[in-house]
């Protein structure tokens, strides 16, 4: 402070003391023309309550007042509280909650009892547990009794805070004029030896800094909004680490410094801050307040974007797209476009929206093509698109290359392609992509992989999906009852003709054309089953039906020679 401003404030309160109005009220207009706290404070009270020097005039009052409580001087915002809580002409309960909340912050002992209070007793606020112990803690370290006092009963009675006698001991010790109701606390007290309660018990409140810091942005006071977000900002606090390097950069409250910007932009980033991040990085891309590094910009991008902040994520899918900082990358850029679009940014859905249509230009392009014989121009077009992110053009492109209609057969490319339109939604795609894995064509043969991708495109609506899967079901199916037949054989060989008849059974109902066929030579030879010529046709019927095609007499006597055989191997053993 200015030793003559402070010899101006001290020379007008002598001149109030001997009753020289005028004199100290020019004093008190100059030192607070000045800056001094403490004389726009007092001034303010002399427009309140007007002297010889000046008439009432709430207006200058609360004009002096907000003077000295915007540089963060704590019984202005405690003065201002009271004048919008009890004045009948200014009264306004929401200015007067925030002057009150102001003058806590800022060290006002009273302010911070009064809002502790609040917290706990009234109903103008949300009770608050974490909020009566902070402020009524604050306002005991400021020398407020009563503050001191009230935390005796909450630690001695076990109210808002569990309870705890050394606590209560503690806060009764600040007090050292007793009243008589509370020297029955003393008496029951007087055993128990003081701790002072541990740091660790008092919570810190710096989300609701940031808070009180938005509503003075609101109300237009940004060098005290400035100030707030400071305090909340020095506890580590990474939103207000972040806001107070906004306000630095742009000079709200403040002389405009894009170093001290850098400063706390880097303080909120270490904390895996978003917004922080993303506005280092602007930092370093314009070499604003730092040496201009593109590199370390397009790191920090890529780490805002992965964290989820949708304009980082937006911003980064712009410079895949121009290749200013990054190498171009169309399809990477659209990939971004998307998450930035689902996480609502408007840009975002709009640049998306553009691509489309562009793409979808480029699609309907390449099918006139392909309908016109043009393969090669199809296949290019088809690339430009499907590169892009175009789900259809990536499907058809597979199937150029699958089949080699317009370009070399490639199935190694067609998975691709037909993999990217499947993540980009083609549910044809999909389908396709399950008969490579079943076919084994540029990837091994997966039977459930093939079968993963047939459903989803089933799901999807795909109904030629359906068909396929209902195929392979018999094919498997089919496949399964072979086994089973082949397995009857050797069973057969070993002379367990009715475990081998079981089998067969099985398999033929499960669609064996062979098994089929051999159930009907049991039934027509009376071989460990009753001989019966009309169940032996019906079943040769239902071989034929499912496809049988030998020759039935080579079939039969195929038959005939394996029962000899066995018939040999039993008596034999007899």
């Amino acid at each position: 402070m200015n030793p003559d401003v402070q010899s101006k404030y001290t020379a007008a309160l002598d001149a109030e003391k001997n009753k020289q109005w005028v004199e100290a009220f020019d004093l008190l207009t100059a030192a607070a023309a000045a800056g001094h706290a403490a004389a726009a404070l007092r001034l303010g009270e002399i427009y309140e309550s007007g002297n010889r020097a000046c008439r009432r005039s709430m207006p200058e009052a609360i004009k002096c007042y907000k003077q000295s409580a915007r540089t963060c001087y704590a019984p202005a915002a405690y003065r201002l509280f009271r004048v919008y809580e009890h004045d009948r002409e200014c009264g306004d309960p929401a200015l007067a909650f925030f002057w009150l909340r102001v003058a806590a912050l800022f060290g006002d002992a009273e302010a911070q009892h009064q809002l502790g209070e609040m917290y706990m007793t009234t109903g103008r606020v949300k009770s608050s547990p974490k909020h009566v112990l902070y402020w009524l803690t604050e306002s005991a370290k400021n020398g407020c009794e009563a503050a001191a006092l009230r935390l005796t009963h909450l630690y001695s009675d076990g109210q808002v805070v569990m309870k705890n006698e050394q606590f209560a001991r503690f806060y009764l010790d600040k007090v050292p004029s007793l009243r008589l109701t509370d020297k029955l606390i003393l008496r029951r007290l007087s055993d128990v030896t003081a701790k002072e309660p541990p740091l660790i018990s008092v919570p810190s409140l710096p989300a609701e800094y940031y808070e009180l810091g938005q509503l003075a942005l609101k109300q237009k006071e940004n060098t005290l909004a400035a100030a707030i977000f400071l305090r909340a900002a020095e506890i580590g606090y990474a939103p207000a680490q972040n806001f107070y390097a906004s306000c630095c950069e742009r000079g709200i409250g403040m002389p405009s410094s894009e170093t001290d910007a850098v400063i706390w932009y880097t303080k909120a980033a270490k904390g895996g801050y978003p917004p922080a991040i993303l506005n280092l990085a602007n930092c370093y891309r314009q070499g604003m307040g730092i040496e201009k590094d593109p590199a370390r910009a397009l790191a920090l991008y890529q780490r805002a974007a992965e964290l989820g902040d949708s304009t980082a994520q937006y911003l980064l899918a712009n410079l895949y797209m121009e290749g200013e900082i990054a190498p171009s990358n169309l399809p990477l850029a659209i990939s971004w476009y998307k998450k930035s679009a689902l996480a609502g940014h408007a840009k975002a859905a709009n640049r998306l929206h553009e691509i489309s249509a562009k793409l979808t230009e480029t699609f309907n392009r390449a099918v006139e093509r392909y309908e016109a014989k043009d393969y090669t121009s199809a296949v290019r077009l088809y690339t430009v698109a499907a590169e892009l992110g175009h789900a259809g053009a990536a499907c058809n492109l597979g199937y150029c290359y699958q089949t080699g209609i317009g370009c070399d057969k490639d199935y190694r490319r067609a998975v691709a392609y037909y993999r990217m339109g499947a993540e980009n939604g083609s549910s044809a795609a999909m389908m396709n992509l399950g008969i490579c894995y079943l076919k084994g064509q540029g990837v091994p043969y997966d039977y459930k992989k093939a079968k993963e991708c047939l459903l989803y495109a089933k799901e999807h609506g795909h109904t030629a999906a359906d068909a396929m899967l209902v195929d392979m079901a018999a094919r498997k199916k089919r496949k399964e009852a072979q086994r089973i037949y082949s397995q009857s054989t050797a069973v057969y060989h070993r002379g367990e003709v009715e475990e081998a008849i079981r089998m067969r059974v099985t398999a033929a109902q499960m669609g064996s054309a062979r098994a089929q066929y051999i159930l009907g030579c049991h039934f027509e030879f009376g071989e460990g089953l009753p001989e019966d010529r009309a169940k032996a046709n019906r079943w040769y019927t239902k071989a034929a039906e499912s496809g049988y095609t030998g020759l039935r007499s080579h079939f039969k006597s195929g038959f005939l020679r394996e029962r000899k055989l066995l018939q040999l191997k039993t008596e034999n053993r007899i």
